[in-house]
């Protein structure tokens, strides 16, 4: 299930009743491995979800096993290239600047040669340089 389609799924609670029953919330968060939308005025604004949905992010494997598809899927002529470069796209804000420099040199020296899908590669290559100088500044 999609992100969006999982949030839309999602019960809406008013910051009010965030804040008069906090610990019902919370509970239920807990027991029932739920979230919920905060959401005012039809805005939704934030989710209040169990601290362990972003285990992915904390895992100090990710960066790795990411880069890892990456150096599988260069020079593939399958769906592979795209579904990994879409995948760091969509999640180029959760690696760290080594693990960009390391994706960009690798994608770099792949480029020399005549790959297949080089466009997927050097469109992710732009976008990794581009997040690069948003994390040095």
């Amino acid at each position: 299930m999609s992100l969006k389609r999982l949030i839309e799924n999602m019960e809406r609670i008013s910051r009010k009743d965030l804040s008069e029953h906090l610990d019902d919330y919370l509970e239920r968060c807990d027991k029932e491995d739920i979230a919920f939308v905060i959401s005012d005025e039809g805005k939704d604004d934030l989710i209040l979800c169990p601290a362990h949905w972003f285990g992915i992010v904390a895992d100090t494997d990710f960066e790795n096993i990411v880069g890892c598809a990456l150096r599988y899927s260069i020079g593939r002529n399958t769906y592979m290239p795209t579904v990994v470069a879409n995948y760091v796209k969509r999640h180029i804000d959760l690696f760290g600047r080594v693990s960009v420099e390391v994706m960009i040199r690798d994608i770099d020296r792949e480029l020399q040669c005549d790959i297949p899908q080089a466009d997927v590669w050097a469109s992710l290559k732009s976008d990794l340089e581009a997040h690069r100088e948003t994390m040095l500044n």
